[in-house]
């Protein structure tokens, strides 16, 4: 991700430029916020093409349902209503326009008319004027807004003798189409907000706990700095105190042993054997006790001297 500086992986982790990238608030802010919104887009895309699949099958089927009724319906009409018409008998004229449309809750409106174009019957609530059904070309499918209309004439032993019309409504088709965005627009609302609670969650909760661990590793690195620093110091203190203080001791041993090579009295020579126990006891715990702090500090010191 640009502007953001990788960690070495052949680095240690201890090393404090590796370990800073890693534990970066920023990089780790970022990738799980990067994380997210492409998880949320990755499933919003899904869902999208899943409906926009779904609708482009439904879409077309329905409409070529109500495009088959619209044109069935003029044909089916034409010879239901052909003696209706003849006789302008409007009564009859409804009475089969009801029976036709009763069950069928796509037919928007259904309209009888002589040859001159004046309506004898009229069944539904076309959405415009009555008469408008008749303004296209016969038997051809006339679209308009919310249904599809379709007339045919009306013939007897091949003479017109007037005309009839349907409208079937596109309420299915519309409906389809507004679920359709709805769902989208839902699915899009959704994704949004779960990006904006992503946000939330990295700003109000994740960015906190972040900050206490690089505060915890701040402090812990001043206090292993801190410790290492007193260890050296102490090495350093233990490696003088091993050479000043063992040092003289062996300039004493080594006294009483050329004191032992001088002609002494019995008296002297006791005196010198009981110096040279108590120094050679003396250098013993001196070199237990030098020994002890020096592998408490973890570095070894100056050979101890053998006597």
């Amino acid at each position: 991700m640009p502007g953001i500086q990788a960690p070495d992986p052949a680095a240690p982790l201890d090393d404090s430029n590796n370990r800073g990238t890693l534990l970066s608030g920023s990089r780790i802010r970022i990738a799980f916020t990067a994380f997210t919104v492409i998880v949320i887009g990755v499933l919003a895309a899904l869902v999208f093409a899943m409906v926009a699949h779904i609708f482009s099958r439904l879409t077309p089927t329905i409409r070529a349902d109500l495009e088959w009724k619209a044109k069935h319906g003029a044909s089916e009409l034409a010879h239901l209503t052909d003696v209706g018409i003849v006789l302008g008998d409007a009564k009859q004229l409804k009475d089969t326009f009801t029976a036709y449309a009763k069950d069928d809750a796509d037919i928007l409106a259904l309209v009888a008319a002589d040859t001159s174009g004046t309506v004898l019957s009229v069944y539904g609530a076309p959405s415009g004027l009555p008469a408008q059904l008749f303004h296209a070309r016969p038997n051809e499918l006339n679209r308009q807004v919310g249904s599809y209309g379709v007339w045919t004439d009306v013939m007897i032993e091949g003479a017109p003798v007037g005309k009839v019309a349907i409208a079937v409504s596109t309420a299915r088709l519309d409906a389809g189409r507004r679920l359709e965005n709805n769902i989208l627009v839902g699915g899009s609302v959704g994704a949004l907000l779960a990006v904006l609670s992503a946000f939330a969650f990295v700003s109000f909760y994740i960015s906190p706990i972040l900050r206490l661990t690089q505060n915890a590793f701040k402090r812990l690195e001043k206090t292993t700095e801190s410790a290492l620093e007193a260890a050296r110091l102490k090495s350093e203190f233990l490696a003088n105190m091993s050479h000043e203080i063992r040092t003289p001791m062996n300039g004493v041993l080594g006294m009483i042993e050329l004191l032992h090579g001088t002609p002494l009295n019995e008296k002297q020579l006791r005196y010198a054997h009981t110096l040279h126990a108590s120094a050679n006891g003396l250098m013993t715990v001196l070199n237990d006790i030098l020994d002890f702090f020096e592998d408490r500090g973890g570095e070894a010191g100056p050979p101890s001297v053998c006597l």
